[in-house]
C-alpha cells in the first residue's frame, strides 16, 4: 500500500461538534448560507495544511483557485473573506498589508503542534 503523501503543516485539527452555535460562524452561514460555512472551515484546512499556517493571494491564480475550492466566484470570496475578517475570523492587518489569510487561533494551535513535534523528534533520536 502506498505511503500518504506529506503534509507540510498540521494532519488534522480539532472541528467541535457544536462550532455552528459559535456566533461568528453563525454569522457568516446566515450572510451566505451553507457557503459561508464551507468558505470558514476549507479555509482552515488549507491553513491548518500549510507550512506556515498562512495563505498568500498575491499570486494572481490563488483566489481564483480559493473560490474555486469553496464553491463560491472569486468575487463572492472576496466579500466573505471581508464580512469574515470584520468578525475577526481572519487577520485584518494581514490582508490588508501583505494579502496573507491569517487566523490568530490557528496560529497558536500550530506553534504548539510544531513545539511538541520538535520535541517528538529529538526524543525519538535519544
Amino acid at each position: 500500500m502506498a505511503r500518504p503523501p506529506k503534509i507540510d503543516g498540521m494532519p488534522y485539527f480539532q472541528h467541535d461538534s457544536d462550532a455552528r452555535h459559535d456566533y461568528k460562524v453563525g454569522a457568516l452561514r446566515h450572510r451566505f448560507g451553507p457557503k459561508g460555512y464551507a468558505f470558514y472551515f476549507i479555509l482552515l484546512e488549507i491553513l491548518y495544511q500549510s507550512p506556515r499556517a498562512e495563505i498568500n493571494v498575491l499570486a494572481h491564480e490563488t483566489i481564483p483557485y480559493l473560490a474555486h475550492e469553496v464553491g463560491v466566484t472569486p468575487e463572492e470570496f472576496e466579500e466573505m473573506m471581508l464580512f469574515a475578517i470584520n468578525l475577526n475570523l481572519f487577520g485584518k492587518n494581514e490582508w490588508e498589508m501583505e494579502k496573507t489569510i491569517v487566523s490568530a487561533g490557528v496560529r497558536r494551535r500550530f506553534q504548539q503542534y510544531t513545539k511538541r513535534r520538535v520535541v517528538n523528534k529529538k526524543n525519538e533520536g535519544q
